[in-house]
């Protein structure tokens, strides 16, 4: 299956958060954009206190809709306790937090919390010192999330809590006990569960892959499209 098929959403990031695709710009609230906090090209620079990009609606999607939510980063400074929230979905009769860094009593994590039940938790090792690739998958009732391309945990979702709205944030400053410190590059989200190897290539050797998904070497052009 081609990477763009069913693809709803690309934000590179390139100093403003303009949607690749034309469906839903976002809103840069207190952000730097620059190279140093780009993964490829600019990215997303987040101070921890009052930064986030938002969104008007919740990429198109519904709160039963298959969907995957990608992006790289990378953090700035490291918490004792809390979260950093990476990435959160709203809907009338359900909320996905779909995407926290997690620093708990000594062990780094990934988190994935439904809204009304407890987050299920995933053991990587983060720092401040490397890009990360974070790429959650809904599909039915059950996520997967992987960490540089790699599966750390999947789970079943149990009961959603509702939150009466349909936004979405990412680097979210409300929700998570300590908002996102660092940097945010190559947001993407589908309205489909991709695979494992799909994941791979947009992870591509852990040098990542901008919209539309190309990558050129010597004489040929390689095109995963």
């Amino acid at each position: 299956m081609s990477l763009i098929t069913s693809i709803n959403n690309y934000y590179k990031l390139e100093g403003n958060v303009t949607d690749t695709l034309g469906s839903l710009n976002g809103t840069p609230n207190v952000i730097t954009f620059s190279t140093g906090n780009g993964k490829i090209g600019q990215g997303a620079g987040l101070n921890g206190s009052t930064s986030n990009l938002s969104f008007t609606s919740a990429f198109g999607l519904t709160n039963t809709s298959d969907f995957t939510v990608l992006m790289w980063c990378k953090l700035g400074a490291e918490i004792s306790s809390g979260t950093y929230q990476l990435f959160e979905m709203n809907f009338p009769t359900s909320r996905y937090s779909v995407g926290e860094y997690q620093y708990n009593s000594g062990t780094r994590r990934l988190s994935f919390d439904w809204g009304a039940g407890t987050p299920a938790t995933y053991n990587v090792a983060l720092g401040t010192s490397n890009w990360n690739f974070i790429t959650f998958v809904k599909s039915g009732s059950n996520i997967t999330i992987y960490f540089n391309a790699s599966s750390v945990g999947s789970g079943t979702i149990g009961s959603l809590g509702g939150s009466g709205a349909n936004t979405a944030k990412v680097g979210n400053n409300g929700g998570g006990t300590s908002p996102y410190n660092g940097a945010i590059d190559e947001v993407g989200v589908w309205s489909r569960a991709l695979s494992g190897s799909e994941i791979s290539q947009l992870y591509n050797g852990g040098a990542g892959l901008q919209y539309p998904f190309t990558v050129t070497g010597g004489a040929f052009l390689m095109n995963f499209i």
